[in-house]
């Protein structure tokens, strides 16, 4: 994928920035003119040490604040992003306004603001350092007089960062914060050297407006991502252009250069990968042999999965991923145990191994299970479907936030940045063993979905048959079904710099879905663990225990993390007592109740899980599907359209084509998120929710005018009703706020002026003083520094006296 202007450069953060930066430099500059006029040059030096170590904690405030941003976006679900997002926008545009009536407005400073204070407290502070004779409180104040000054700017820079960090790229921050200051930089030196003249009644005024423009922008900007977070209603499954679905552009189950992985077709190479579940098929097999130390040894050392000059292993698996959402929950369920998983499988094998294992060699033994004694049907089974339900499905989940994070850095190459941990996700959850088309068994959580679903009537060809299942991909489960459209979407999006938060929103989807399978499990087995139900853990030796717990555990961080008293009466439940007989305690019925109360959080329904059968055409008694009103044909209109994000099908359009890489791509984007919302049986949609206007419906988004007049102030070539309600309300509220600041410090300008005017009747006084004073329209900075003629500062630079129009 190509890159685009906007993937470097963020034009409003430019304007901000470079603001700002002249704003610091022209307060320091007129600092040094003014010790310059009074003889005191040494005390230059402070000035500098103070602007100096200003800029660089404004720099460092940028780069914590901007990392805290990011780094805890990407733990956020797609819709509390947008939320969160649209949240940050709309303060920032709050705080620019705020800005703007109370600092820029002409004549608009109250006699109570924030800035009034600090600046008389500056004037207090110069004349003060000057009348005393310690040289060392004079090199004081004037180091804090010039670093108040530097670190306000750089502080109010953050905040407007703060808020164009949601609406500009990422990877547009750096070049355009760096541009802002540097150009900030070299316009304020040309001005001390004499080489530019500029006046900073027009400046401050012009900038005031582009300002106030962008404020606007953010405060429309910010409604469209709370309307993208569902805060004001369900979304228009509508586009701006006309469409029609026509042909497939090419079999979705044709290979392509690296061949098919259940259906999947990767743009990278992933079959050394996908060779992991071989390490899980030879550790099954030790294991039913009761070949322990073998066993261990294809956890530990592997064997089959190739990873440069040695092997990727599945006790590998078992690592520290903080920082991603999903292993967070895991992590902080387990009190910060990082190889809880690890544990686990240790703790299952232990009095099993020769004493010369590495398990052994290497650590002590675990105390889970150390007070009960596990037969050896259910060490096998504790052993080996963690590995297949806690190693591998943990690390499948850690590929999909490898490529976001990947995307978000502007790494989009196939073979190595996004697309290819993407690929790898797909990989480590299907594995080699499913085939090109997955309808052969496997030994990872894609063939447990396809197992599954016959217990729950969850497959594909369980009627009644929904469009979007009714295609010859292999996948057997109503879960690979949607998880393969769900990959497909998004390797195409992390494929494009502008679609990566589009891809958090598949990667929310994928983890509901995998996490089907797994409760799936963990009920069936907590009825046939129950004597009180299919009462087969005696029987078996406690296998069929064993397996509840091992599904339980697989799932059980994630159902704390939404409920934690219903996690705990699941983890009871599983529990191994030194009495087999003493299995699952509550019964199966209060582990059914306690998943289904979870179901919401994570972002699944009844009909996604379904009931267990009894194999007769019904469901076991008290094991029937829950009713939230869902039904497997929800949602039709959004999986059936999926495909198009995966360039399986092309459109026609009564509109403009799209470009790939320009204004139009988002319309792709915008209406997948919006498709979700549909569930195509005529839903309502909010109205404040539909787009009623495109730019190109009147202007050439090509033509340099209009192209800036959009990334200024628009963001996006259509608007939504809602965004231009607010647009026009922000200026009318602008007008009224400003219009009544400026009304209520009629006196306060007169007494300002009264004091400029007096304290000008002496030109050998040099006080620093800023006043912002009303006179008509215009923003004018007023100095007891002398004037000419035409009312322009007079600054020297050396012994050099000429003027320059500040």
């Amino acid at each position: 994928m190509g890159y685009t202007f906007f993937d470097f450069v963020c034009i409003p953060m430019v304007i901000i920035v470079f603001r700002e930066t002249l704003e610091a430099a022209v307060l320091v500059a007129v600092l040094l003119q003014y010790l310059d006029r009074k003889g005191q040059p040494q005390l230059k030096r402070d000035v500098w040490l103070g602007t100096g170590l200003g800029g660089l904690l404004s720099v460092f405030l940028a780069c914590i604040i901007l990392s805290i941003y990011y780094t805890q976006r990407n733990k956020l679900g797609s819709s509390t992003a947008n939320l969160v997002e649209g949240i940050m926008l709309g303060v920032a545009s709050i705080v620019i306004s705020y800005f703007l009536v109370t600092h820029l407005a002409p004549g608009a400073k109250d006699k109570e603001s924030w800035s009034t204070k600090w600046e008389r407290k500056m004037d207090e502070l110069v004349e003060e350092s000057l009348k005393n004779g310690d040289s060392k409180k004079k090199r004081t104040g004037f180091f804090c007089l010039s670093f108040s000054s530097v670190i306000r700017e750089g502080f109010e820079t953050c905040i407007f960062i703060i808020g164009l960090g949601a609406a500009c790229n990422p990877t547009a921050l750096p070049f355009s914060i760096a541009f802002g200051v540097i150009l900030g930089v070299v316009i304020a030196v040309a001005m001390w050297m004499g080489s530019t003249r500029l006046s900073l009644n027009w400046f401050f005024t012009s900038s005031a407006l582009l300002l106030a423009l962008i404020a606007a922008g953010l405060a429309a900007h910010s409604s469209y991502e709370l309307q993208k977070g569902e805060f004001f209603g369900a979304w228009s499954c509508e586009r701006v252009c006309e469409y029609t679905i026509v042909t497939a552009q090419a079999d979705p189950n044709e290979a392509g250069a690296y061949g098919l992985l259940a259906s999947y077709a990767p743009v990278s190479d992933v079959t050394e990968h996908s060779k992991i579940d071989l390490d899980v098929y030879d550790l099954s097999q030790a294991l039913e042999n009761f070949q322990w130390d073998t066993a261990w040894d294809a956890y530990d050392l592997g064997g089959n999965s190739q990873k440069g000059d040695a092997f990727r292993t599945l006790r590998g698996f078992s690592k520290d991923l903080s920082g991603e959402p999903t292993y967070d929950e895991f992590i902080a369920y387990h009190e910060g145990d990082a190889l809880y998983a690890d544990k686990y499988v240790r703790a299952a094998l232990w009095d099993r191994l020769s004493d010369e294992s590495t398990a052994k060699i290497s650590s002590d033994r675990p105390e889970l299970w150390s007070d009960v004694t596990l037969s050896d049907p259910m060490a096998i089974q504790l052993a080996r479907k963690t590995i297949q339900y806690q190693h591998t499905w943990i690390y499948s989940t850690h590929e999909l936030y490898s490529a976001l994070s990947k995307c978000r850095a502007g790494n989009v190459n196939d073979a190595s940045g996004a697309p290819h941990a993407w690929d790898e996700g797909w990989a480590f959850y299907v594995g080699s063993l499913a085939g090109e088309d997955g309808k052969a068994s496997g030994e990872l959580t894609y063939a447990l979905a396809d197992k599954r679903c016959s217990n729950f009537d969850t497959c594909v060809d369980d009627d009644p048959l929904p469009s979007w299942r009714d295609l010859d991909d292999g996948a057997n489960s109503n879960v690979n079904a949607k998880l393969l459209r769900l990959y497909r979407a998004g390797q195409q999006a992390v494929r494009d710099l502008s679609r990566c938060d589009e891809a958090r929103g598949y990667v929310d989807l994928i983890i509901s879905q995998m996490s089907v399978s797994l409760i799936q499990g963990a009920i069936r087995y907590a009825w046939r663990s129950d004597p009180n139900g299919g009462g087969e853990t005696v029987s078996s030796d406690g296998k069929t225990l064993a397996e509840f717990n091992a599904f339980a555990q697989a799932i059980l961080p994630r159902i704390a993390s939404c409920d934690a008293a219903a996690a705990a009466v699941i983890a009871t439940n599983a529990a191994i007592p030194s009495d087999l007989n003493n299995a699952v305690p509550g019964g199966f019925a209060a582990v059914k109740t306690a998943f289904e109360s979870a179901y919401s959080c994570l972002a699944i329904t009844c009909s996604d899980v379904g009931g267990l059968t009894d194999g007769l055409g019904g469901f076991v008694s008290g094991m029937e599907p829950c009713e939230d009103g869902s039904s497997v044909d929800d949602d039709t209109a959004y999986w059936d359209n999926i495909e198009l994000l995966s360039g399986q099908i092309t459109l026609e359009e009564d509109c403009p084509e799209d470009d790939d890489d320009g204004w139009h791509s988002y319309r792709r984007q915008l209406w997948t998120s919006r498709m979700h919302s549909c569930d195509g049986k005529g839903q309502s949609i909010a109205w404040v929710n539909r787009e009623v206007y495109d730019i190109e419906a009147c202007c050439d988004t090509d033509h340099p005018f209009w192209f800036l007049l959009m990334t200024l102030f628009w963001y996006r070539p259509a608007a939504t009703r809602l965004e231009i309600i607010v647009w026009f309300a922000f200026w009318i509220i602008l007008f009224l706020w400003g219009f009544a600041k400026v009304r209520a410090i009629k006196e306060i300008n007169a007494e300002l002026e009264e004091i400029a005017h007096s304290k000008c009747q002496d030109k050998d006084v040099y006080d620093v003083e800023y006043h912002e004073k009303s006179k008509g329209n215009n923003f004018e900075l007023v100095s007891t520094l002398p004037t000419d003629n035409n009312d322009n500062i007079v600054i020297s630079s050396g012994e050099q006296e000429e003027s320059k129009e500040y």
